[in-house]
């Protein structure tokens, strides 16, 4: 029920910048390029597949990057609904952060959390580069 409870607030912190990206992307794509596809006779798959998702693409993942830094610091939500005192559900949720801090702040084991939160520092990063990676182009 915590992991619920927490995936919402979550999602309801998250959704309406993702929707207003997706508009944004969606709005930036020329009318002119689903006209065309239909005098060709593309489908709704076809148009999907060959327009949208490619002119989307450039917009999408720097959000999605953003998004993830969010989630991932996203620990006053799971600490405050979860492991406060006075709120304990009697849930053993924990993510990655909640760690870090329970071995720095509560068993004063600062030399591995600081440990944990470099881990994260080179995760964050590997799928930053990773997404942010553009595919080689074919020359012909």
């Amino acid at each position: 029920m915590a992991f619920l409870c927490c995936t919402t607030v979550n999602l309801w912190l998250a959704l309406p910048f993702m929707i207003t990206i997706m508009d944004g992307a969606l709005q930036s794509i020329e009318k002119s390029f689903y006209e065309s596809a239909v005098l060709d006779g593309a489908t709704w798959l076809q148009k999907m597949w060959y327009i949208t998702i490619p002119m989307i693409k450039p917009i999408i993942a720097p959000s999605v990057v953003i998004t993830t830094f969010t989630t991932f610091k996203q620990f006053d939500i799971l600490f405050l609904l979860t492991q406060q005192v006075g709120a304990k559900t009697g849930s053993n949720l924990q993510t990655i952060l909640t760690y870090a801090y329970e071995k720095a702040f509560i068993t004063n084991n600062y030399g591995y959390s600081s440990a944990i939160s470099m881990i994260i520092f080179v995760i964050l990063i590997v799928f930053s580069v990773l997404t942010n990676m553009k595919p080689k182009e074919e020359t012909d």
